[in-house]
């Protein structure tokens, strides 16, 4: 029986409850075999369509073929598994302990790709996306929707946290003009603005407490 069509697989880059790349593939038994294109799946919402056309990605492809190719191999291994284990009709035979040595490396041979099969399948190294990484994916999408997503991508990261600091810190040594730190303000409170409900109203101060001059975000720091 042959089971055939198009299916997501090569599942990379992915930044968590934000997006990941994956290639829609044609497979036969849910084996890829030809890619057809590279879509980045929005998992946020409200942040453009669910999937985006994107160039095809080279690590979606190699990450998707080395998985169904540890998969195929431990499955392989799992087949002559059963076939050499031994039978109790044999025990008495002078192939007995020939047979035990080719079940017992057989059988280590499955865990063995078993195990490599599921760290190219679940291992953050090939499945998570770095921070550069990332912020190059954002630069695929439309204008607005890339702005929106950057901001959370830096959020995800902590980079936000890292740019105000640094600002902080540029503001006390008096390193930032007066046009600089308008800039700044304007910015930040366009970024507050563009947060979702729960985020926004985080970053609002409180009227009774004294706060200090708005921070500048991360574009606005790249441009100066």
């Amino acid at each position: 029986m042959f089971i055939f069509g198009t299916r997501m697989f090569g599942q990379t880059d992915r930044v968590p409850g934000l997006f990941y790349v994956a290639t829609k593939f044609f497979h036969i038994n849910f084996v890829p075999l030809c890619p057809l294109s590279t879509y980045l799946v929005i998992e946020a919402r409200g942040l453009g369509p669910r999937g985006i056309s994107v160039p095809m990605s080279s690590d979606s492809l190699i990450v998707a073929w080395l998985r169904a190719f540890g998969w195929i191999i431990a499955f392989a291994f799992a087949l002559m598994t059963v076939s050499y284990a031994p039978s109790s009709e044999s025990k008495n035979g002078t192939d007995y302990t020939l047979q035990m040595e080719n079940f017992a490396v057989f059988l280590g041979c499955f865990f063995l790709f078993c195990g490599v099969a599921l760290f190219l399948q679940f291992h953050s190294l090939l499945r998570n996306a770095s921070y550069g990484r990332a912020t190059e994916i954002c630069s695929t999408m439309m204008p607005g929707g890339s702005q929106g997503l950057q901001r959370l991508v830096d959020q995800h990261f902590g980079m936000d946290v890292v740019v105000m600091a640094s600002a902080m810190i540029a503001e006390e040594d008096g390193d930032m003009d007066h046009m600089e730190m308008a800039v700044a303000s304007s910015a930040t409170a366009q970024f507050s603005d563009t947060l979702p409900g729960d985020l926004a109203k985080q970053k609002k101060p409180h009227r009774d407490r004294p706060t200090r001059p708005p921070l500048p975000t991360a574009t606005v720091l790249e441009v100066v």
